[in-house]
């Protein structure tokens, strides 16, 4: 699979990450409006994508793409063996054969989706090489970005021109012919940089989907905003008190809030950690909710913090909860010397 799928898909596949996509998404934003460059980023929604996928679609493009005629068919055998039944006021109808679309929990659906994937992502690299589609030509000779694919999660981006606008959408009108994967325009989000907002609307109305708006998340993470204000990192803030709102500290003993706080607290904010880097605020804020559960002070009422922190968050084989917490780098992380101490193993993530 890794030999047939283009840079363009980062699903499922070794060396590729979830967060390619909103990292690459995140510099070609930066950059074009650093340059006033005029841009549209098309977000694509796929209308129940796996239940839609075309079998003989499918297998075609496995032709193409070189599998051998024994695996394409073992992979007709996988597909047609599936049944499906309706419930009707809670009981199953009698089972019957599919005749499209893969079956969500099989180990291989998410690879042979991207098999479909990778259709359309070769139209789209067709388009820019015969000039129907103009991408984002990167700097320093760098490659040409017009799309970016992560499952059934599409991003289309291009020069603002109603021409190239248009040729996307009959690339797109093409595909869901080919495949009979609906794509949902009411769903689709159309958002310019460097655009007057009445251009946009105009442009939104001819494709018939929605006007987006700067910031916008992607794969669960906010792009297009600057994360080094505090602002910006609300979404975070909401996870932890929704997950701590649940809980009732008084509840529980000092060691099932330390488990709770070492299996869930730690790892909420990992995934926005690993793109961006924290603010010393955004760290001090949310390890102050921590405190705050650990010494059951989540209603309201202050209470008794019976040992230091800096002591509660050194590993136990010193003396802590074992929360192994690590000394704050400002060389490494650029953070102010008032945040060099021992703190949470939030930090890691930076």
């Amino acid at each position: 699979m890794g030999f047939v799928i283009s840079n363009s898909q980062s699903a499922f596949l070794k060396g590729k990450f979830i967060l390619d996509g909103p990292m690459v998404i995140n510099e070609v934003i930066g950059w074009c409006k650093k340059n006033r460059k005029q841009t549209f980023i098309l977000k694509i929604d796929f209308e129940k994508a796996y239940d839609n996928v075309n079998w003989n679609f499918l297998l075609e493009s496995m032709v193409q793409m070189g599998f051998p005629s024994k695996w394409i068919s073992w992979t007709r055998g996988i597909m047609s063996s599936a049944r499906s039944s309706v419930l009707v006021n809670g009981s199953p109808t009698f089972e019957f054969q599919c005749g499209k679309g893969l079956r969500q929990g099989d180990p291989i659906s998410p690879f042979l989706f991207l098999v479909v994937m990778e259709v359309l992502s070769c139209m789209i690299d067709r388009g820019v090489e015969v000039g129907v589609l103009n991408g984002i030509k990167s700097p320093d000779e760098g490659p040409t970005i017009s799309h970016l694919l992560y499952a059934d999660d599409a991003i289309i981006i291009g020069e603002w021109s109603k021409v190239n606008i248009e040729n996307v959408v009959r690339i797109l009108r093409c595909f869901r012919i080919c495949s009979e994967l609906k794509i949902n325009l009411a769903k689709c989000s159309l958002f310019g940089l460097g655009v007057e907002s009445v251009e946009i609307e105009e442009m939104a109305y001819i494709v018939r989907c929605s006007v987006g708006a700067l910031p916008f998340k992607y794969l669960g993470v906010i792009v297009g905003a600057n994360m080094n204000r505090v602002s910006n990192w609300k979404s975070v803030y909401d996870v932890f008190d929704a997950r701590l709102s649940k809980w009732k500290s008084l509840c529980l003993s000092i060691g099932g809030r330390v488990v709770l706080i070492k299996s869930v607290l730690q790892s909420l904010p990992g995934y926005y950690f690993s793109i961006y880097r924290a603010p010393v605020t955004v760290i001090k804020d949310l390890e102050s909710k921590i405190k705050k559960f650990l010494w059951s002070n989540t209603e309201g009422r202050k209470s008794m913090h019976w040992v230091n922190w800096d002591r509660v968050a050194l590993p136990k084989s010193k003396g802590g909860l074992g929360g192994g917490g690590v000394a704050l780098n400002k060389e490494k992380l650029g953070f102010s010397a008032k945040s060099q101490r021992v703190v949470w193993p939030l930090v890691e993530y930076c």
